[in-house]
């Protein structure tokens, strides 16, 4: 199809989901579109800092690369990593993850998501009209402990590197 989205084994939609999104897109054919979620049933949040509506390159470059990773200051993230509260072009997402190492195990989602996003030309934030509903498992990957922790993040960042290698530009040093 025209957009491809993830969802996670043990999560749910709303019911209505896709249909929520794309009537909720104003006709925009955004590369990517970034809805909301549901976590611990604290109700439906936005998965950005960044207000909902459309960010065409020159907002992209001018208010979200800047800043879309993590800020220090709150220590959050301004774009969650996550593939699965998102939906790609499929060209655009064929494109970034042919470069992804299948053996990342660690961060795969944003190694994949923030590529993405540094290579569209437009991106859509959504309100809260249709969530995904992350269930959240303390014996799910995440939260497992592993011996090889360290050895994960290294082919993390030399897989990040490589994805971002000749995007420096966008990021002037935020990297």
């Amino acid at each position: 199809g025209e957009y491809s989205a993830f969802v996670d084994s043990d999560d749910w939609l709303d019911g209505d989901f896709y249909r929520g999104i794309f009537e909720n897109t104003g006709g925009t054919s955004a590369d990517i579109l970034i809805c909301s979620r549901v976590h611990r049933a604290a109700g439906c949040v936005q998965t950005t800092a960044f207000p909902p509506g459309f960010y065409n390159r020159e907002k992209l470059e001018s208010s979200i690369f800047p800043q879309m990773i993590y800020d220090m200051a709150s220590q959050r993230y301004r774009i969650t990593p996550t593939l699965w509260d998102k939906l790609f072009r499929t060209e655009l997402l064929r494109e970034v993850y042919a470069g992804v190492d299948p053996g990342i195990t660690l961060g795969e989602d944003a190694v994949c998501t923030y590529p993405c996003i540094a290579r569209s030309n437009s991106l859509l934030v959504l309100d809260n009209s249709a969530c995904y509903h992350y269930r959240e498992d303390h014996v799910s990957m995440v939260n497992h402990c592993d011996i090889r922790l360290l050895e994960r993040v290294s082919a993390l960042a030399v897989s990040m590197d490589r994805q971002f290698f000749g995007l420096s530009d966008i990021f002037d040093g935020q990297i």
